[in-house]
Order: C-alpha cells, then structure tokens, then sequence
C-alpha cells in the first residue's frame, strides 16, 4: 500500500464565540497570547491541534500550530503546557480586536 503524504484540515464553528473558537489561548508562563482560530487535522495520522492567532514581538499579526499534546486545559480559557516566545503577550482589548477579525472571517465564509 502506497504511503499518503500528510494533509492538513482546518475546522471552524458556525457559532462564534464557539466551543474552541475564539477562545483566549493562556501559554504556560501565564500570559494571555491570542485567540484559537481553528482547529487542525493532520490526515492521514489524524494528528489533532489548534491554530492560534496572536502577535508577535515586531507587533504583525502571527497564526502558529500547535499540537493537542500541548494543551494543559481546556475550560474559559485554554492553557497551554509551555511558553510561546514567539508570541507577545496580549490585552484584552487587543484579544478582543482579534475574536471580531475571526468572527468577520467566519461569516464571510458563509455568505
């Protein structure tokens, strides 16, 4: 049997704020470094994680992958098992622009 190459599926939720998406993302040094904007299904391994978006130190808007394994907790916020230095830590006000900039995203899927 021939071996697939790896790809990826992302999923997203009709409902905003959903169950994953649009939920503050809190990196294991404690900061608050963005917003979940998907979630991703690596075929055919079914390796599952979730797309962060966030920004990062030179202030651009940043999307980064990261494994379920590295999740801690998944409740009003999602933690994860370690620091994302890639990340700068956000406000919530800035969390907030973010969640509208999915949300915008999401609905104009759906027109």
């Amino acid at each position: 049997m021939e071996k697939r190459e790896a790809e990826d599926i992302e999923l997203i939720e009709y409902k905003f704020p959903g169950v994953f998406i649009g939920k503050e993302v809190i990196d294991g040094g404690a900061r608050r470094i963005g917003i979940i904007r998907s979630i991703k299904i690596s075929i055919p391994d079914f390796k599952v994680g979730i797309i962060i978006k966030g920004k990062n130190l030179e202030e651009k808007d940043v999307e980064f992958s990261v494994d379920s394994s590295r999740i801690r907790n998944v409740g009003t916020v999602v933690q994860l098992t370690d620091e994302i230095r890639e990340f700068r830590e956000l406000g919530i006000r800035e969390v907030v622009v973010l969640q509208n900039e999915v949300k915008q995203e999401i609905m104009a899927l759906f027109k």
